[in-house]
């Protein structure tokens, strides 16, 4: 019986899914299995999947239902007692499982173990890690920091990370208390469904384990779901604040979280603009997009923006997060297409 599984959500990358596979099949700990969902990737992704022969590899064919359902369909099908998750573009050191299965010794029952990780670029690696403490069995009540740097870039975080503890990956689970406590992916959410399963599992828990080796390789590619065009990335982001919103209110944590949603909801109107409105595949006119952008600063209720939540965004959001206090939609969108198109001049 395997001790620990990998999931793997796949859709349309036959250029680094060989790499992904293999650095599971070649871990130094052997007690694993991997299952590998295929979400009716249109390129080579399942063919390569099928072409391993390894019986720890289960690669199972799903009908275009969501890196959420696949991630939920692999906890459900996992026989083992601890889970990772890993993205498919990404791979992961060989003794990764090893080292981390390590931790779950702990005398004191571990819930969550969290690894650095490397940032990989065709250019270089660098590693990093998601904290300023790298060697951490989480103190009593401390689990609350790790929700707010969910939520935003805090003072507990390590500034060199390109991305925050919201992501899945880089962790490793235990499954019993991901099953007792409902801890599972949102449906329907087409992004970040990560940060929403990591706010349930997080605030469960204290007993998190931050551990000081880079395990992970995370990929910068331009071909990243994360990168490209979303026509409706406005809808996901109420969708993702209001999910925010109603955790707070249930577990009564309004207060505490005030300023870290505050920042996320800059982060997420930011983002918005640059992948919807900004996009060259975007037809609205002008005037069509600020008139939009003005409508979903009412939805975000920005009219109860905190200033304290400009501690935690950098120096870009806070000059979007200054306009859009003084409702200066426009020129949040005028300033934002320059800083694009000086970046795309660039290429940076």
């Amino acid at each position: 019986m395997s001790k620990v599984t990998i999931i793997i959500p796949v859709y349309n990358v036959e250029n680094y899914i060989e790499k992904c596979i293999n650095s599971c099949l070649n871990q130094t700990f052997k007690e694993i299995e991997i299952i590998a969902i295929d979400d009716s990737s249109t390129d080579n992704s399942y063919n390569i999947l099928k072409q391993f022969k390894d019986k720890r590899l289960k690669v199972i064919k799903q009908d275009k239902l969501g890196v959420s359902a696949a991630r939920n369909l692999g906890i459900k099908m996992s026989t083992s007692d601890w889970i990772v998750f890993l993205d498919s573009d990404d791979w992961i050191e060989d003794n990764m499982i090893e080292t981390m299965y390590y931790y779950t010794k702990n005398p004191n029952e571990i819930d969550i173990i969290i690894s650095g990780y490397y940032i990989s670029s065709s250019k270089n690696e660098i590693e990093t890690h998601f904290f300023k403490n790298t060697n951490h069995l989480l103190d009593k009540g401390e689990n609350i920091n790790l929700i707010k740097s969910s939520l935003c870039n805090t003072e507990y975080d390590n500034k060199t990370s390109i991305t925050n503890c919201g992501v899945p990956w880089a962790k490793m689970y235990r499954k019993q208390y991901i099953i007792d406590n409902h801890c599972y992916f949102k449906l329907g959410l087409k992004r970040m469904q990560d940060t929403i399963f990591n706010l349930e599992a997080y605030y469960n828990t204290d007993k998190i384990m931050i551990i000081p080796y880079a395990l992970y390789h995370y990929r910068i590619n331009d071909v990243s779901v994360t990168h490209k065009h979303s026509a409706d990335f406005d809808e996901t982001s109420l969708q993702v604040i209001k999910y925010i919103d109603d955790f707070m209110y249930e577990k009564k944590l309004y207060k505490d979280l005030k300023k870290y949603f505050d920042a996320k909801k800059v982060k997420l109107y930011i983002e918005t603009i640059r992948l919807k409105y900004l996009s060259e595949n975007c037809n609205l006119t002008k005037r069509e997009k600020i008139n939009e952008l003005k409508n979903l600063y009412g939805k975000y209720k920005f009219n109860k923006f905190s200033n304290k939540s400009l501690k935690y965004l950098n120096k870009t959001e806070k000059v979007i997060a200054i306009l859009i206090k003084y409702k200066l939609i426009r020129c949040c969108y005028d300033f934002m297409n320059i800083k694009y198109k000086i970046k795309k001049i660039l290429k940076i």
